[in-house]
């Protein structure tokens, strides 16, 4: 048993898993009988199932995990395999089995007393409303959470919490509440001595930069996240790091070594079996394509990118692929098949609140219209376009807004709004 949690603490998973099968043994010959460690060690050996991608074993451990438990009333146990059961869900894309799980482990720790387990929780719970495109209700969790955490001098807990409630502060435009969250909870994993949550919020604060407008301060940043994630034994967090920053590049008009960038991510998602990510991937890599004028790669990339998301649930990558597909029919001409995808991500972002896409699917809608001389609904979307990269603090409001003075003045030449090119890659969910 100690040898197995050693080996998992240390990350090293398959020596890990045939200790903790071991160990076990000695549970079913009747060695040992202490059922608390018993439920303790399944829930251990679930866990180095999830590490090393096998789901579906993991998915089976807490499945049987839980009717012994519930048998037993080991309700914080039971709480805790509940838990891990709703994250294999998620990642499976099964969000609404995965909620459904997690309010029922939310409920038990919090009848238990453990306030700071249950706000973990809430973390998961948030992240995967917020990918549903319920902000609202991704809000509330976060802040439950930070409530639970208000009278606790758990800062390993809080750095968690305020991480991944940055990433949705970030989304709806509060960006000073946003970066006072992803900094405080960078300096909580310095003074925890965390280096896994350090490079995680250190790339999260990179993607923040790259979602204000400021490309070039975001690599700097993701150097640094990857020079510490890479020494730690994550590979879906390199990748994800290695996606973001190569959408950065792209962002900062360097599109071939973007394009290297994301060949690098796809070979270790691939590897993963990291299909969400897969499809956040191709979105960036399709949108990069377009913009060095490769369409056919690039609808191909994009077209894939919808496939995946649709299934996955996700539908914030989801709408990034219809405006990016719809950018791309602009440049062929195709307005009718624009017209469908721009105003459906331009809705969906407006309804959930996601400012920066609904202000690149509102200014692809802008092009659209001038595109047909309808200088009215050209004006309405640009006009909103120009508000939400306000918001975002993004610099591209300021030719936008240049473009919407001209489009305001009858008298002047009026030219179709030059599109953006990148816009925003992913955080990497903490858990």
């Amino acid at each position: 048993t100690a040898l197995g949690l050693a080996q998992q603490g240390a990350g090293d998973h398959a020596n890990a898993l045939t200790h903790l099968q071991a160990a076990l043994g000695y549970f079913s010959d009747g060695t040992l009988s202490d059922q608390t460690e018993r439920g303790a060690l399944v829930l251990a050996l679930g866990k180095s199932q999830v590490r090393l991608n096998d789901r579906a074993g993991a998915r089976h451990t807490f499945t049987q995990a839980l009717d012994w438990l519930r048998a037993r009333q080991d309700r914080l146990h039971e709480a805790e395999a509940l838990h891990l059961l709703g994250t294999v869900e998620n990642v499976d894309g099964n969000r609404a089995e995965a909620v459904a799980l997690w309010m029922q482990a939310i409920r038990l720790f919090e009848s238990e007393g453990r306030a700071a387990l249950a706000a973990r929780v809430l973390c998961d719970l948030g992240n995967a409303r917020r990918m549903q495109g319920d902000l609202n209700a991704a809000m509330a969790d976060f802040e439950n959470a930070l409530v639970m955490l208000g009278s606790m001098d758990d800062q390993v807990t809080r750095g968690l919490v305020l991480s991944n409630a940055a990433n949705l502060y970030t989304q709806v435009g509060d960006l000073e509440t946003a970066e006072a969250f992803y900094t405080d909870a960078i300096n909580i994993a310095r003074d925890l001595r965390d280096v896994h949550s350090e490079g995680i919020r250190q790339g999260n604060l990179a993607w923040y930069y790259v979602q204000t407008g400021r490309p070039s301060k975001a690599l700097d940043l993701f150097e640094q996240a990857l020079s510490i994630t890479r020494k730690l034994d994550d590979p879906l967090l390199v990748a994800i790091q290695t996606n973001n920053q190569a959408y950065a590049r792209a962002q900062q008009g360097e599109p071939e070594a973007a394009l290297q960038g994301y060949a690098e991510a796809q070979t270790a998602l691939e590897r993963l079996e990291a299909v969400r990510w897969m499809g956040v991937l191709r979105a960036n890599r399709g949108e990069t394509l377009t913009a060095l004028g490769r369409l056919e790669a690039a609808e191909s990339e994009l077209l894939a990118a919808l496939e995946i998301s649709q299934a996955q649930h996700d539908r914030e990558n989801l709408i990034r692929a219809r405006y990016r597909l719809a950018a791309l029919y602009l440049r062929q001409g195709r307005l009718e098949a624009v017209e469908g995808l721009a105003l459906e991500a331009y809705e969906d972002a407006r309804r959930i609140g996601y400012k920066r896409a609904q202000a690149a699917a509102a200014q692809v809608a802008a092009e659209l219209y001038l595109a047909r001389d309808d200088r009215q609904n050209a004006l309405r979307y640009l006009s909103d376009a120009v508000r939400n990269f306000q918001i975002m603090r993004d610099p591209a409001s300021r030719e936008l807004a240049a473009r919407l003075h001209a489009l305001q003045n009858p008298a002047a030449p009026v030219q179709a709004p030059a599109t953006t090119e990148a816009e925003d890659p992913q955080p990497y969910d903490e858990a």
